[in-house]
C-alpha cells in the first residue's frame, strides 16, 4: 500500500504541487494533443532534437509564468514513443520545481518514462473501462505517480451526474486492490464541446463539484468546450469561471491562449478571499466552507479506514499461511513469547508517532488475537474438508 499522506503530485525537486488551496492551478498545455492540436502535427514531423528544444522552451516558459505544471505528449513519425517519452521527460527534470502531466499512448513508453523521472507526475489517465484500467496499473506497477480518472466506464460516457461518480466510485475500488488511494487520483470532470453537446456541460461541472466536495483532486482541458463554437473563447472563459467556483484544481490550458488564462487569473481573483469573508474554493462563506472541509477530511478518513482494513486483512492471510506452515511442523499455532516480543518491538515502535505505550500494546493484542483467531477458523475449515482430525494446539 503506498503512502496516502504523500502529496499526489510532487515536482523533480520533490515540492508538492499545492491542490486544495482555494486556486486553481495553471497547467501549461500547448505541447499537450488535446489543446493545441496544430503545433501536434507540427511536432510530429520534428527532429528529436528541435522537439527536445522545443520542450526546454516550453518548461523554461512556464517556470518564469509560474504554471504550476507542463503537460507533455510525446509521438513522432520517426521516433518510437517508447524511446521518445523518456528522453523528452529527462527535459522535466532539468526544471525541478515544475511538476509534469504525463501523456501517452504505449504502456511500455509509460513504464520507460515514469523510471526516469525524478519526481511523482500525473498521468493522464486511467478510466472505468477495464481493459484500459488494467493495463495502465500494470505500466505504473510500483513508479509513483498520481493518475487522471475519466468517468468513462465499459458502455462509454454516462449522461448524468450519478452515473458519472458511480464510476469513479468503481475504479477507486479498484485502484486501493492496486495499492493505491483516493489521494492518487485527479478526476477529469470532462470537457465535451458545448457546440456538439450543449448540455453535457452542465454534468461536467456536477461532476466536478461533487468530486470535489467528496475530497478528491480535479482537472479539467477547459479549451475543448469551446470547439466549433463560433464563440468559442467566451465559452471557454464562461466554463473556467464555472469550474473554478464549483473547486477545481488544475486547468491544463495553452499558456499562449492569452484570455482563456486571463480568464482563470480572473477566476481565481474573484474566488479568493477578501474584505475579511473567507471565501472558499467553491465561493461559499466561512461556515459553509468549514462544513465542506469537516465533510472532506471524513472522507479522507473514510478511506484510511478502508486502507486499514485491507491491511489488517492482508496480516490475517499472512497469519493463516504461517498457521499452516506450523500445523505441518506440528508446532503450536499461539507461541506467547513471541507475541510478547512482538508487541513490545511494535510499542517502541510507536513511540516516536505520538501513541501511548499502553494503547499501543493493547492494540496490537487485539490485532493478534483476531489474527490468530482467523487463522484458527480458517485451519479448521480447510482441516474439516479434509476429513481429517485436527491436530492443532489454539491454546
Amino acid at each position: 500500500m503506498r503512502d496516502a499522506s504523500v502529496p499526489p503530485i510532487l515536482t523533480a525537486a520533490g515540492e508538492p504541487i499545492p491542490l486544495h488551496v482555494g486556486r486553481c492551478q495553471l497547467v501549461a498545455g500547448e505541447l499537450d494533443y488535446v489543446t493545441d492540436p496544430s503545433l501536434i502535427r507540427q511536432q510530429f514531423h520534428l527532429s528529436v532534437d528541435d522537439r527536445v528544444r522545443l520542450f526546454h522552451e516550453c518548461f523554461a516558459r512556464a517556470s518564469e509564468q509560474g504554471a504550476a505544471m507542463v503537460s507533455l505528449f510525446a509521438r513522432s513519425a520517426d521516433e518510437r514513443e517508447e524511446d521518445l517519452l523518456p528522453r523528452l521527460v529527462e527535459v522535466a527534470n532539468d526544471y525541478p520545481h515544475v511538476g509534469l502531466l504525463l501523456n501517452f499512448f504505449d504502456e511500455r513508453a509509460l513504464s520507460a518514462a515514469l523510471a526516469r523521472y525524478r519526481g511523482k507526475p500525473l498521468v493522464n489517465y486511467v478510466s472505468g473501462e477495464r481493459r484500459k484500467l488494467e493495463q495502465v496499473l500494470k505500466a505504473v506497477g510500483d513508479h509513483p505517480c498520481a493518475l487522471v480518472l475519466q468517468p468513462i466506464g465499459d458502455e462509454g460516457m454516462p449522461d448524468s451526474v450519478a452515473g458519472r461518480m458511480k464510476v469513479i466510485e468503481g475504479v477507486l475500488r479498484t485502484i486501493e486492490g492496486a495499492g493505491l488511494s483516493s489521494t492518487d487520483i485527479v478526476v477529469d470532470a470532462l470537457s465535451p464541446s458545448h457546440h456538439v453537446l450543449p448540455s453535457s456541460l452542465r454534468v461536467s461541472l456536477g461532476t466536478l463539484a461533487e468530486a470535489s466536495r467528496l475530497g478528491l483532486r480535479t482537472i479539467i482541458w477547459p479549451e475543448n468546450a469551446g470547439l466549433g463554437h463560433p464563440e468559442g473563447g467566451s465559452v471557454v472563459a464562461a466554463y473556467i469561471a464555472l469550474a473554478v467556483h464549483a473547486g477545481l484544481d488544475l486547468a491544463v490550458l495553452n499558456s499562449n491562449n492569452h484570455r482563456a488564462c486571463a480568464a482563470l487569473s480572473a477566476a481565481n481573483a474573484i474566488a479568493a478571499p477578501a474584505g475579511g469573508v473567507a471565501a472558499s474554493p467553491r465561493g461559499t462563506v466561512s461556515g459553509t466552507t468549514q462544513r465542506d472541509e469537516v465533510a472532506q477530511l471524513r472522507t479522507r478518513m473514510d478511506a484510511v479506514d478502508r486502507e486499514f482494513l485491507a491491511v489488517l486483512g492482508k496480516r490475517a492471510a499472512v497469519s493463516a499461511a504461517i498457521g499452516r506452515a506450523k500445523a505441518k511442523l506440528g508446532l503450536p499455532l499461539f507461541d506467547p513469547e513471541r507475541e510478547e516480543a512482538l508487541i513490545d518491538q511494535r510499542t517502541e515502535g510507536a513511540r516516536g508517532l505520538g501513541f501511548d505505550p499502553a494503547w499501543t500494546a493493547d492494540l496490537f493484542r487485539h490485532v493478534l488475537a483476531g489474527c490468530r483467531a482467523a487463522a484458527a477458523r480458517q485451519l479448521v475449515s480447510e482441516t474439516a474438508g479434509t476429513n481429517r482430525p485436527s491436530k492443532h494446539n489454539y491454546g
